[in-house]
Formats: structure tokens, sequence, C-alpha cells
């Protein structure tokens, strides 16, 4: 191969390396994101954690109008797989469109001081251990699935805000 042959094909593998690093085929690999709050109750009997976060944007008049114990679907700011904060809260009816990637079914429990929302979600079975260990008042970081996915499972892990052992709980 000549030395122009040769450049073109590292050229051509660096571009490949590169779109196979790009976060839509990181995506496709892991359709999930990762959340956090603070745990304010966690109910072994139920496996039900209620969660208190922030609520931004549209979620703020759209909470007004719900009562505790109101089935809602709760919708996150974010990007690829990190959510920040609520940005929408509405009632729900029973699906997650698959374009809602970063939403899941919740209870709505209550909101606050026009800055936080309080919600119960169920968590996966395997998490009661490291649950156990986190006291109210302490922050999670939780994992959901993007899309459809999370109507069957809102959680899907969840672990200690400053824990450093990342695997699934």
């Amino acid at each position: 191969m000549t030395r122009t042959q040769w450049t073109l094909v590292l050229g051509i593998g660096i571009l490949f390396a590169a779109w196979a690093a790009s976060p839509a085929i990181a995506q496709a690999k892991d359709d999930s994101y990762q959340w956090s709050a603070e745990l304010v109750v966690f109910d072994e009997a139920s496996r039900t954690v209620t969660f208190k976060t922030m609520a931004v944007g549209d979620a703020i008049q759209q909470a007004a109008s719900l009562k505790a114990g109101d089935k809602v679907l709760l919708t996150w700011s974010g990007f690829d797989r990190y959510a920040s904060a609520i940005n929408g809260v509405r009632r729900y009816e029973g699906t997650v469109k698959p374009d809602s990637r970063f939403a899941f079914p919740a209870e709505f429990v209550s909101f606050t001081a026009n800055t936080y929302l309080t919600f119960k979600a169920q968590v996966p079975a395997d998490a009661m251990t490291r649950l156990k260990a986190i006291k109210p008042g302490q922050w999670v970081t939780a994992t959901s699935q993007h899309g459809a996915h999370s109507s069957s499972e809102p959680i899907t892990a969840i672990r200690g805000y400053n824990d450093l052992d990342t695997a699934r709980s």
C-alpha cells in the first residue's frame, strides 16, 4: 500500500471510531438514564420510595391541579443519559408514549414552595438491601428506562448519591 492509501485507511478508521462512540450509538447499547432526588420515605413492605426533587417550567403550573394519590406521568428535563429536574407532571392515562424519552409513571404526593415536587414510585426488589442503608433526607441516584419500557418498571436501579459502587442495586 502507498502512503496515501494508508492515510486514507487510517482516516476512515478514526472516523468510524468517532461514529461508534457517538451518543446515538451509545444510546442503542444502554437505553436508560439517571436522575437524582432526595429520599423522603422508604416503605419496604410495598417496595415504594417517596422522593422529593426540583420541578421547573410547566411542572410548576401542572402540579397545582393535582392532589395526593393521583397517578401521574413525570417528565424529566434531560439529555442522553442524564436528567436533572421534573419539567412536566400530568395525570397518567396508562401508557407512556415511545417518544417520551424521559418519562415514567408515579404517584403524586405534594408540591411545595413552587419548587419541590414529591412523588412515590416502585423500586426493584433487589434494591431493598441498599435502600435500608440510606436514611431519609439523603440523596439517591436512580436509573429509569427511556420511553415506553418505563411503564412496567419505572425505576430499574437505585443507589446512594455518593456511592462509588455503580453496580445494579
